[in-house]
């Protein structure tokens, strides 16, 4: 019995210590399940990126629906994207995709900003920054991108 107490303790202590970086996967807010289109093909994100960052809208085009500098938080899983900017509440966003010929996986919300988060990673494929385009109307056009604070 005490050995199996041990062994219980020390699981909790090895998995659960060290690993700030993991999302916590919750979210009062709106969830948008996007659909993936003809043109799209459903993907995975990649164990380098899963974990949560701290991120400021660092530039913001002149139709952007951000402001420079917004600050946010932004929890990756390999199907899930939480988004936490500040001043509203959070979303979360399911079914990573690629566009046709596209290389970065991306997030589309289509329910409430109308806007695709794509994740843009350095050559070891840790995080490099996300990407902020508009869909629906504005399907495409660039507004800017977040960094890591």
């Amino acid at each position: 019995m005490e050995k199996m107490l041990i062994t219980i303790t020390l699981f909790f202590l090895i998995g659960c210590t060290g690993n700030d970086s993991m999302p916590n996967g919750t979210c009062s807010g709106e969830t948008c399940t996007y659909t993936i289109a003809s043109d799209e093909s459903a993907t995975t994100i990649d164990s380098k990126l899963i974990g949560s960052y701290q991120m400021i809208y660092s530039f913001a085009d002149t139709d952007s629906p951000l402001v420079l500098n917004t600050k946010c938080t932004i929890e990756i899983d390999t199907n899930e994207l939480i988004v936490r900017i500040e001043g509203k509440e959070c979303i979360t966003l399911k079914n990573a995709l690629k566009e046709k010929g596209g290389a970065q996986p991306l997030f589309r919300d289509h329910c409430r900003d109308q806007v695709s988060y794509h994740i843009s990673t350095k050559e070891d494929g840790t995080l490099n920054e996300i990407n902020l385009f508009g869909t629906g109307g504005m399907k495409g056009e660039w507004y800017g991108q977040y960094t890591l604070q």
